[in-house]
């Protein structure tokens, strides 16, 4: 899931929300609340939506012709949810609940989808691991105690890539050195205590930047570094947090490091063991015929179920919320909740997708290391000739993901870019891009609203989440929408409409997005291929040009 896309995801809740300015029978609120901020337009209601309501409006001298396919590859749904069980996908060919494959697709009873992250038994997965985690242990394992000047040089491009591609994002390594540095720091809490004591001997408290003003840049000593960044990050994780308060707590800084590191170890392996135990062939692409159709789950139906109510919430029945487009959903969940997905799962899913009808995929995870890329590439270049569109967010590391590789991704080893590839950033109401969206002038498509979208969770509620999980189905909502209006356009085109329909923001100066509390301002034309934010009346009218062209 995220590097965690779904991991940096973080719920929250408007203050004020008006029951009565729910919009009723799909017509737009007479007050806009934040909730259907997304729809919106800056002329009409003075945030930076995607002018979804104006593209409706637009739509009227047409009829819909379809209901779009939307592949929701995530974390499953709970499928009685009152704004999802009308619009959910239907396998016509299966008889529900006989236990018989009744259309021989190898899927027993997979009447709304599929469920890769469960056993045949009916029971589920439960815990999740992340990737760079089960590569770090596997591979710490291999090379530990090896010389390597005797290295073969297959086993020495495998060691630069534990080295260079797994230790550094590891949450392993990271518990690892971390342990390092809580031992530099219990050394040296009373020398920084001391030294701070003596730059004002009558003060009570100091503050996290008082510590900093007694490191020297070009500081000398590795040890007196290392404690100075374990104390900034604790400072760091706890804004209430101050030197003097922490001081105070030193003396287990070691032993809760070392917990912390034996934890991330058996969490990681709990997690393999479970997968083990599912049945498949875990690093065998051609095998697909595995887990049932159990589609909730505990941890991972919150974010499967809300980015598939972003797309398709059933509209004009009164309740909830409005998803973008009349389409049918079809759920397919291959993780736990918690964690990173698995290569051989999401290659599965997007076959499974693209097999049963799909025309649009939505993939809002990701991660920063992907050990079965090339199983996860031949099923993308496999929906892609079957003319599936497919849509994914960009992540929530605040950075950019021309330097900061995010898998899965439109570059293929040794073969030309995907074309049918859209890669979604996320602005919010203001028009900013928000803070955490990943960007990239080569690799981020264009931006969406998804800093804050209201939409389906479990137990028949509603919430807003942030992220571009949650841009990017606002994205996948917009093609559906256009493929229901003008079902004879290629992905191709689709695609094309959507980016060249796009409001553009070039020469705007906006905050670049990041993590680490800058406010440098960038041209948003740097942030992303278009330089633009989705703008689904704009789509709807290059479609519509494209539409009356085939029609001649």
């Amino acid at each position: 899931m995220d590097t965690r896309i779904f991991i940096s995801c973080v719920s929250f809740i408007f203050a004020a929300y008006a029951a009565s300015a729910q919009p009723k029978g799909g017509q737009k609120p007479k007050v806009l609340p934040a909730q259907y901020w997304q729809m919106g337009s800056m002329d009409t209601e003075k945030v930076f939506g995607a002018e979804i309501w104006k593209a409706y409006d637009y739509l009227k001298k047409y009829e819909p012709k379809a209901k779009t396919v939307v592949a929701i590859i995530d974390g499953g749904a709970e499928l009685d949810h009152e704004d999802l069980k009308d619009v959910l996908w239907v396998n016509r060919d299966e008889i529900p609940g006989n236990g018989i494959d009744d259309d021989g697709n190898g899927y027993v009873d997979d009447v709304h989808g599929w469920n890769f992250a469960g056993r045949k038994d009916g029971t589920q997965l439960e815990t999740g691991s992340l990737e760079a985690d089960r590569e770090y242990l596997v591979l710490s394992e291999k090379f530990e105690g090896k010389d390597i000047a005797r290295l073969s040089k297959k086993e020495r491009r495998e060691y630069r890539y534990f080295k260079e591609e797994v230790e550094p994002i590891a949450s392993i390594g990271q518990a690892k050195r971390n342990i390092v540095g809580a031992k530099a720091a219990e050394r040296y809490a009373e020398q920084f205590e001391k030294e701070l004591r003596a730059t004002d001997p009558d003060r009570k408290a100091f503050s996290g930047k008082d510590l900093a003003s007694i490191m020297k840049e070009d500081e000398p000593d590795a040890d007196r570094v290392a404690a100075y960044e374990f104390f900034l990050r604790k400072l760091r994780s706890n804004p209430l947090m101050s030197w003097t308060k922490l001081y105070a707590q030193r003396g287990g800084f070691v032993q809760e490091a070392e917990k912390e590191y034996r934890k991330r170890i058996e969490v990681t392996k709990i997690s393999e063991q479970e997968r083990a135990a599912l049945g498949d062939r875990l690093h065998d692409g051609a095998d697909r015929k595995y887990g049932n159709n159990r589609l909730d789950g505990k941890k991972s139906s919150l974010h499967g179920m809300h980015v598939g109510g972003i797309v398709g919430a059933a509209r004009n029945n009164g309740v909830g919320m409005d998803g973008v487009a009349d389409v049918e959903l079809m759920f397919i969940r291959l993780h736990e909740g918690d964690g990173d997905e698995r290569d051989k799962d999401v290659a599965a899913a997007i076959y499974y997708a693209a097999d049963n009808g799909a025309r649009v995929i939505n993939m809002s995870f990701g991660k920063r290391t992907s050990p079965g890329r090339e199983m996860v590439e031949k099923a993308l270049r496999y929906a892609e000739k079957k003319g599936i569109l497919l849509v994914h967010a960009a992540g929530n590391d605040g950075a950019s993901i021309e330097k900061h590789h995010l898998y899965p991704s439109k570059h293929a080893t040794g073969k030309k870019d995907l074309k049918h590839w859209i890669a979604v950033g996320s602005i919010g109401m203001s028009g900013q891009p928000a803070r955490s969206s990943n960007y990239g002038k080569r690799e981020v498509d264009l931006f969406a609203p998804g800093d804050g979208v209201y939409s389906t969770v479990p137990g028949n509620k509603y919430k807003n989440l942030r992220g571009t999980s949650m841009a990017a189905p606002v994205v996948t909502g917009v093609a559906a929408l256009i493929w229901n209006y003008f079902p004879e356009l290629s992905a191709r085109e689709v695609k094309q409409a959507i980016l060249e329909g796009v409001t553009s923001r070039k020469g705007e100066m906006v905050t670049r997005p990041g993590l680490s509390g800058t406010l440098e301002q960038v041209d948003f034309g740097e942030l992303c291929a278009t330089g633009g934010v989705l703008n689904a009346l704009g789509a709807v009218k290059i479609a519509e040009e494209m539409h009356v062209k085939k029609s001649k």
